[in-house]
């Protein structure tokens, strides 16, 4: 079983990001989502996939029950991942740095994250690592930020790059991945760990 993951800056995905007026953003992405899908699908250039959603608005493939799939962007970047699994998936980025406020970090952070996070010999990176994974796990979940966030803690220290958590009774798994740019992770409701994930960019 293949995950693929995909990271890549707004200028990347369309260089005239910048000028682009919301609804050509909203196209652009639109057009990049459905070409690297079909990458990863390996299905004809010109075959447009289906997104729809949830109640709680997680995107799926509505002809491709057998693929899980999520997207994330942030102020600079786009990251997605797609699998062939039954395993729901979930994705969170950040772009690196970026101001956070000092109740944001208290209202985000469980007791012992916070602990961490004071320890840490980059603390706005600990709290990237922290709040990626754990929007991760909670799209994986379908129900995006639901909850008060300090409710819920990780097992993230700092320094290991996966781990398991739980949330509503059910076990997840996440990937940590590091950049200087930015700060993603990569969750899957499963009590075991994700596959390698495969890093597969849209030529």
């Amino acid at each position: 079983m293949s995950v693929f993951v995909h990271v890549l800056t707004h200028q990347q995905m369309c260089r005239h990001m910048d000028t682009c007026t919301p609804s050509e953003r909203r196209k652009c992405l639109h057009a990049y989502v459905q070409a690297w899908l079909r990458l990863c699908l390996q299905l004809p250039e010109h075959q447009e996939l289906v997104i729809a959603h949830s109640p709680m608005g997680k995107p799926y493939l509505r002809d491709f029950p057998h693929w899980q799939f999520n997207l994330s962007h942030s102020k600079q970047h786009l990251a997605l991942v797609c699998g062939q699994t039954q395993h729901p998936l979930g994705i969170d980025i950040e772009s690196h740095p970026r101001t956070i406020r000092p109740a944001v970090v208290k209202a985000s952070l469980s007791a012992t994250e916070l602990s961490h996070y004071h320890q840490a010999a980059e603390p706005l990176r600990y709290w990237l690592q922290v709040w990626t994974l754990k929007e991760a796990v909670l799209k994986a979940a379908g129900c995006g930020i639901v909850q008060d966030l300090h409710l819920l803690d990780s097992g993230f220290t700092g320094h290991n790059e996966s781990g398991r958590m739980v949330f509503e009774a059910q076990p997840y798994a996440y990937q940590c991945l590091h950049h200087l740019d930015y700060h993603c992770a990569v969750a899957w409701q499963n009590d075991t760990s994700l596959p390698e994930l495969q890093w597969r960019a849209h030529a």
